[in-house]
This record gives structure tokens, sequence and C-alpha cells, in this order.
């Protein structure tokens, strides 16, 4: 929530601040080109005591996730882009659970990620250097999971996942050529078709507005 009212009140300072016409506003003019990248960390370390069949237990988490995704794109018309997505993620998720006073167990979840997709983006200019857009993908994910553990057997599985999003986002103009680039959220529909080590296959689909890790992009992007 806190993150949905900075955004808002970044928008709203914009539009305060820009005083210009609308023939001053910034504009990205048909023709051009586009080459980007954009980049999420999540680093997440937490300690709770829970019970569990009259025992108390502490377990320590760490939670962590990289992603990077560079992108193309060209204007085919003013204040719109069109283009293509690649993108490489991992995370793992490490939990240790303590019996107080006693031996500990040790999990691991690691998962790595694959992306390609085809992407729209609207503009809307606010002053000369500043626009917010609003971006629409559709695209595949291919993961791969892991799972160890002290008292569990190495587990695999892999995951299909076709997705539609939309997200919004901020550019910010440092030069004519370069911004800085902000993304905060995604409204996304995703289809999964999941497959363990042992053969069994698992089908769902999920509609949902995120504002995890892995949806708050940060990066540059240069236009020419």
């Amino acid at each position: 929530m806190k993150k949905v009212l900075l955004f808002t009140a970044i928008l709203f300072m914009a539009n305060l601040y820009s005083q210009e016409t609308a023939n001053d506003r910034l504009t990205i003019k048909k023709g051009t080109l586009n080459l980007a990248g954009d980049f999420s960390l999540g680093i997440n370390n937490s300690e709770t005591r829970f019970e569990s069949f009259d025992q108390e237990f502490q377990r320590d988490s760490d939670r962590t996730s990289v992603s990077i995704f560079p992108r193309f794109g060209y204007a085919f018309a003013d204040n719109w882009l069109v283009g293509l997505i690649a993108g490489y993620g991992v995370s793992k998720i490490e939990n240790n659970d303590i019996e107080l006073g006693a031996e500990s167990n040790f999990f691991e979840a690691k998962t790595e990620t694959v992306t390609i997709a085809p992407y729209a983006r609207r503009y809307f200019g606010l002053n000369k250097n500043l626009a917010i857009y609003l971006q629409g993908e559709l695209g595949l994910n291919w993961s791969w999971n892991e799972n160890t553990g002290d008292t569990i057997e190495r587990t695999t599985s892999n995951v299909d996942e076709y997705f539609v999003a939309f997200r919004p986002g901020i550019s910010f103009f440092v030069s004519k050529g370069l911004a800085f680039e902000s993304s905060i959220g995604a409204l996304r529909y995703s289809s999964f078709d999941s497959e363990n080590g042992q053969g069994n296959q698992t089908e769902s689909t999920n509609l949902d507005f995120s504002l995890n890790a892995s949806d708050l992009l940060f990066g540059l992007s240069y236009y020419f």
C-alpha cells in the first residue's frame, strides 16, 4: 500500500509541476528506436516463532530474487512503442527451523526463470522531461524449480506460464536520449502448466495485481 501511495503522490506532484502547453510536453516521435534494460532485486530476512506438535520452533527465513530484462522497441507512431522483452531471473528461499533447545531443520527452494514477451507501450507526456506510460505484454515464462532439505528428498519441477500483463510506469529523461524508468506493479492473468520429477502434471490459472519484488522494475532506457 505504501508503494501505491508513493506512486500516486509522484504522479500528482508531476501534474502540479507541469505548466507547459501540450506542444511542450515530452513526445516519443514516430520512427524512434529504443534499447533498454530493467532490473529487479528483492531481499527479505525474517525470524518467527511457531508451535508444532506441542514443540516450539524458531524459523530463520532468507529470501532473495534477482531479475534482468533487456528489451528493444520501435515507435510506430508518436508516443506508441512496440517491441520485445527477454529476461532471466533467479530466486531462492532458505528456511532454517530450529526446535528450541534441539537440532535445526534446513530447507531450500530455488527457481530459475526465462522470459520472452512482445509488448506495446503508450506514453503520456507531463512536461519536457517526464512521462508516464501504460505497457501491455503477452508472453511466456519457463521456470525450473529445485527443493532440497535435511528431512526431504530432492525434488524438481518445471513450469510453463502463459501470461497477459499490464503495468504502469514513469520515464524521466536526463538528456535528449537517456531516461531513467521505473515500473511499479502489474495486473496479470496467467495460465500455468507444471510437471514434477515424477511426471505428475498440474494446470491452473490466476488473476491478480502484484506489488512483489519481481514487479518493481528499475532501469535505463536509450532512445535514438
